[in-house]
């Protein structure tokens, strides 16, 4: 007795383990965003690039310290009969200055706030991409159970156009017509799911996710109007593009090149150096190194200097120079022309999501019109007096509004999403 109680109860944990593990997952957009975040390699890949990038400046005062040298020699000299050794240890410190080093340092620093951009840009992106692609789902999800729920209907159809049928009240041909608009709507079904399959597993990729796993996306295409002004937005977010401060940093990398060129090439450079060696008679010997014969000498050296050819008129300094300025000439030239490109792709969004907005109510209407008019048609085909075309007509054109408003819908949230990151802004809460 108590045997089987065990082996029952072993069967239902087994059976309970497997039913809870087959249960499907739901995933938000907030968890979407987290995963992807948290396990995508290109944003990973973006982070170590950062680290590294701030290991360099956080040591940068090591372009400070001076260059030590330890040194130990051992020398031996053999005359007549006995052999002397003399020991000599050395140190010595060398130590060059010049007004280039802070400009080198202040790169590192400007390498630094370029990472920090380019990680923004990436986190950015992927929070678009995410976003899109999630809508994008859900809209063929959507679309997915239309089509469903139109081969339903159909089915439907051509079962009561079957009973009429036996009951002498429809021909062969209109049972025949029914059962074939059946048939013509599966496998425009059965590509949608493959393509909706397809999208999913390259989706869940992306969140660092088994694309085997059975999940299942919750959210809505439903979002509260927004009504994007467009001077507030790009004179309050414009500049927070990542592209634009990845060229103003340029910039300042370029006008760094220029001050540190004029720095190595123009201003002189501070020396200083010292040695210190000492000499150790037979140091091996038995006696004590008090009695040993000691010779030493230090040295102490300070110096300047400052090259002249760099002065000489084409020389190659110069010749340098005018190069980086003729750079800074054209990224400003390149920043001004990408500021411009940028507020008007923000005006073109702008007046795409207003167009979208348009669209959305009147996707609404024409589906109260097709909605409607479907149901007075299949009211008259059940009396009778109208064909089996003209309902299937009606039935199409009700398919088509209700995907109409599906796509409306998803064009809005991704000319939004697409707003968000025109800005530089990674929600379209700012938007608001």
């Amino acid at each position: 007795m108590k045997r089987s109680l065990l082996t029952g109860l072993i069967l239902f944990c087994v059976f309970f383990i497997q039913t809870v593990s087959a249960e499907e997952r739901t995933i938000s957009i907030e968890e979407s965003l987290t995963l992807a975040l948290e396990n995508n390699a290109d944003l990973i890949d973006a982070s170590i690039s950062l680290e590294s990038s701030k290991r360099a400046e956080r040591y940068s005062w090591n372009n400070y310290l001076p260059a030590l040298t330890a040194s130990l020699r051992l020398a031996g000299n053999a005359a007549s009969e006995s052999l002397s050794t003399t020991l000599t240890p050395g140190f010595s410190l060398s130590y060059s200055l010049n007004p280039g080093i802070a400009q080198t340092i202040l790169q590192l620093q400007l390498a630094v706030e370029k990472e920090e951009i380019s990680f923004e840009s990436a986190r950015i992106s992927l929070i678009m991409s995410v976003e899109t692609e999630f809508y994008y789902l859900l809209t063929a999800e959507s679309n997915l159970e239309i089509e469903k729920n139109n081969i339903e209907l159909a089915k439907k159809q051509f079962e009561q156009t079957t009973a009429k049928y036996n009951s002498g009240m429809a021909s062969e041909l209109q049972v025949l017509q029914a059962r074939v608009n059946v048939e013509n709507l599966k496998p425009s079904y059965s590509s949608l799911v493959s393509s909706y399959n397809n999208r999913l597993k390259e989706f869940l990729l992306v969140l660092g996710l088994d694309p085997q796993e059975d999940v299942k996306l919750s959210g809505s295409l439903e979002f509260e109007d927004i009504v994007p002004d467009s001077e507030a937005l790009i004179s309050e977010y414009l500049m927070n593009r990542t592209d634009i401060r990845t060229n103003q940093k340029n910039l300042e990398v370029l006008n760094s090149n220029l001050k540190l060129a004029n720095a190595n090439g123009f201003s002189p450079t501070f020396s200083l150096s010292a040695s210190w060696s000492d000499a150790v008679s037979d140091p091996f010997s038995g006696d004590t190194w008090s009695s040993r014969s000691y010779g030493g000498s230090t040295s102490v050296s300070l110096g300047v200097s400052l090259g002249l050819d760099d002065f000489i008129p084409g020389s190659s300094t110069k010749v340098n120079i005018e190069e980086i300025k003729d750079s800074i000439s054209q990224a400003e030239l390149a920043l001004s022309s990408l500021v411009q490109e940028a507020e008007l792709e923000v005006l073109n969004l702008i007046d795409s999501i207003n167009t979208d907005k348009e669209n959305v109510e009147l996707s609404k209407l024409n589906l109260e019109l097709a909605q409607k008019s479907y149901d007075m048609t299949a009211r008259s085909f059940e009396r009778g007096t109208t064909d089996r075309i003209t309902l299937d007509d009606s039935q199409q054109d009700l398919l088509t509004a209700q995907q109409n408003l599906i796509e409306s819908r998803y064009e809005y949230l991704a000319d939004l999403i697409s707003l968000s990151g025109a800005l530089g802004l990674d929600s379209i809460e700012y938007l608001k």
